[in-house]
Formats: structure tokens, C-alpha cells, sequence
């Protein structure tokens, strides 16, 4: 069941829509554009078609946001899996060759279910690829740039 956190996108989507299909009408109104003459209902229908349009079109970004973002997470999460037998390779800890620590084509991991040795550029993965989604923080020092002593950082 999703939470007031998931559905507040939705909400500021539509409650201004609404918002402002009511203000239009209640100006109208008071204009004296919108009577309840039957030779002034078109008016009424074309505010009902607008706000209509205004809606879906709302809808159809929101609809089409969130689907995106279901398949990008499903991509991430079935991308690291284990070929032989589907498990999750995510998390797992990195296998590196002790000739060669920094090297990508010795960077293995082992699947816990069948227990087969993954060569990780074998299976078209990197080390980053298996470290959790809510992990991937880069260090607060990245960027910086060193000064030499007594240089002081200028506003």
C-alpha cells in the first residue's frame, strides 16, 4: 500500500489543476461569461474539456515517470545476477587477484547459491555494479582541490 511520501507527487500534480478549473469557473461566473443560458453552455463545455486535458496530460507525465522508473530499477536489480543459477550478486564482497589488486579483469566474486567463480568483465559487470544502490555516496572530499600550505580559500 503505498505511503502519503509516494503519493504526494500525485497530489501536487492534480490539487492545482482542480484549483485552477475552479478559480477559472467562479471568474467566468462573476464576468458574466457563464450564465445558465442554454445558448452559453459551449462556454461550460470548454472549461470541462480544458481542465479534462489538463488532467490527463498530468496523469500521462506521472504515469509515464513512475514506469520509468520501475523498469530502471528492475534493470539495476536483474543486471547483477549470477548467469548460472539467477541469484543476486549485489552486496556480495569482491574476489581480487593478489598480482594484480586494482585490475577490472581480475576482479571476481563468488555466487552463493551454485558457488560457480564469476570473472566479473566475463558476465559485463564492474566492482560498482555490485556495491547497494544506497551505498554509491561518493566521499564528501571528492573535488576538493589540495592548496598548498598558506594558500588561503578565497571567497
Amino acid at each position: 500500500m503505498p505511503t502519503w511520501r509516494g503519493r504526494l507527487p500525485w497530489v501536487l500534480g492534480v490539487v492545482p489543476m482542480i484549483i485552477v478549473a475552479i478559480l477559472s469557473a467562479i471568474l467566468m461566473r462573476k464576468a458574466g461569461v457563464l450564465t445558465t443560458n442554454l445558448e452559453q453552455v459551449h462556454l461550460w463545455v470548454l472549461a470541462v474539456v480544458i481542465m479534462v486535458m489538463g488532467l490527463a496530460y498530468a496523469l500521462g507525465v506521472l504515469l509515464a515517470r513512475d514506469f520509468n522508473l520501475y523498469l530502471l530499477i528492475r534493470r539495476d536489480l536483474r543486471r547483477a545476477r549470477c548467469k548460472k543459477c539467477g541469484q543476486s550478486l549485489i552486496g556480495l564482497k569482491v574476489i581480487e587477484s593478489a598480482i594484480n589488486p586494482n585490475t577490472p579483469g581480475d576482479a571476481r566474486v563468488r555466487c552463493p547459491e551454485c558457488g560457480r567463480l564469476w570473472v566479473l568483465l566475463e558476465i559485463g559487470l564492474s566492482p560498482r555494479d555490485l556495491i547497494p544502490y544506497e551505498e554509491r555516496m561518493a566521499d564528501e572530499r571528492v573535488g576538493m582541490l589540495k592548496r598548498p600550505p598558506g594558500m588561503v580559500r578565497g571567497r
